[in-house]
Formats: structure tokens, C-alpha cells, sequence
């Protein structure tokens, strides 16, 4: 089953906020399965495997940045 979304939960598993649609534009994924990380400025890193990148939002799921991508080179910025 794909995963087109991030959910956001608290310690306690209440329900916060969700983010994401499936697609190839900001704030869409084709396929989260590879993992999702946040940084000490809580800021969200959702690897999309189908989508070859991986993009960066905000606390609130606000996009803020998207690098695009496969293989051995260099990631791209977009």
C-alpha cells in the first residue's frame, strides 16, 4: 500500500496535523517508504524512494525546500 501523506502525532499518539497528496509537486509524494527524519530546528525530512527526492517542511508541514535526484551523482536543489 502506498503513502501519500506525513501525520503528525505528540508523545502521547494524539493526532496533530497531516500533510502530503499524491503527485510529483511540492508537498506530494508518489511513495513514502524510505523514512522520514526531523533535525534539532524541527524542521521534517520526507524521503519520497518513487519520487527520487526528498523535501524538507516545516514544523506546521509547510514546504520549505526540495532535492531531486537518483543514483550516484549529485542531487539537485528545487
Amino acid at each position: 500500500m502506498d503513502n501519500f501523506r506525513v501525520q503528525k502525532i505528540d508523545s502521547n499518539g494524539k493526532f496533530i496535523a497531516k500533510w502530503g497528496s499524491e503527485g510529483s509537486r511540492e508537498g506530494q509524494f508518489s511513495n513514502v517508504t524510505l523514512g522520514i527524519d526531523v533535525d534539532p530546528s524541527d524542521h521534517v525530512y520526507v524521503i519520497d524512494k518513487e519520487g527520487a527526492n526528498i523535501q524538507k517542511f516545516d514544523s506546521n508541514g509547510n514546504f520549505v525546500a526540495k532535492w531531486v535526484g537518483e543514483g550516484d551523482g549529485d542531487a539537485s536543489e528545487k
